[in-house]
């Protein structure tokens, strides 16, 4: 198979028999458990993290990469830990 084909696969979501790495930005606050995307006190809806206060936390971030690998049919092979990410 080219690495063509396989890049095209992962476009569509087809991670089968492809190994993968998942890579985790640092939470400023790895307890606050509520995770991003959630209601606004005012109600509305925000679209992603706003503020590093926003980002999930490793644990999170690393469960919901493994997950989605396995979904897909891939292999989760390694977790890349980024402890210095900024904007």
């Amino acid at each position: 198979m080219s690495e063509d084909d396989l890049v095209s696969r992962a476009q569509w979501g087809n991670l089968e028999n492809q190994n993968w790495a998942v890579l985790v930005r640092l939470s400023t606050d790895e307890d606050d458990d509520e995770p991003a995307g959630e209601p606004s006190e005012s109600g509305s809806q925000r679209r992603g993290p706003m503020t590093g206060r926003d980002i999930k936390s490793t644990k999170e971030q690393e469960r919901d990469g493994r997950d989605y690998i396995a979904r897909h049919g891939g292999t989760c092979v390694h977790i890349y830990y980024e402890p210095d990410t900024s904007a």
